[in-house]
């Protein structure tokens, strides 16, 4: 059973997912959100994640990499020239994207079980996607190897919220 909550805040928009195994069986569980935003010309990104793992054949994660210069956020950095479907993982649930030219930003916080962030970003669209994640692209075929894999008994639960934050700059 899988729920979705949306709750406007003062401060903006948090929603809650909940994935419940009503079945008979342990079963291995994932969840994200996967919120698309205009890709503008300045548009920056910054988050801290412990490691990465490049994108393989039909979009799976493959191994796990020490982040790429190019590719790290750490600092606030524009959007890569070239095409990525990336999954960052050890993600530590905070995330900005900054709009200068609309002096416009939104942070997101992420609970914990969402410890992947994947980018997608594609120059020739005019958007980008940044999806926290429970797991990495498949994470169930490669169990054991940190990819967020969650196995979840009859009855159990697992439950995260994400919150979108817009501020000024």
């Amino acid at each position: 059973r899988a729920t979705q909550h949306f709750a406007r805040t003062p401060e903006g928009l948090e929603v809650t997912m909940t994935l419940r195994n009503d079945g008979q069986v342990t079963m291995p569980f994932g969840f994200g959100l996967h919120p698309w935003f205009e890709r503008d010309a300045d548009v920056e990104l910054a988050f801290s994640a412990t490691h990465f793992f490049m994108e393989g054949p039909e979009g799976i994660a493959t191994e796990r990499l020490a982040t790429p210069p190019e590719l790290d956020f750490t600092r606030p950095k524009a959007l890569p020239d070239s095409w990525r479907n990336n999954d960052y993982g050890g993600w530590d649930g905070k995330a900005e994207i900054r709009f200068p030219r609309r002096r416009l930003g939104l942070r997101l916080r992420a609970d914990p079980v969402f410890g992947h962030l994947m980018l997608y970003a594609d120059p020739a669209w005019p958007c980008f996607c940044l999806e926290p994640q429970s797991n990495a692209p498949c994470a169930f075929n490669r169990p054991g190897q940190g990819m967020g894999e969650t196995i979840l008994a009859p009855g159990q639960t697992m439950e995260g919220t994400i919150g979108f934050f817009p501020f000024g700059l």
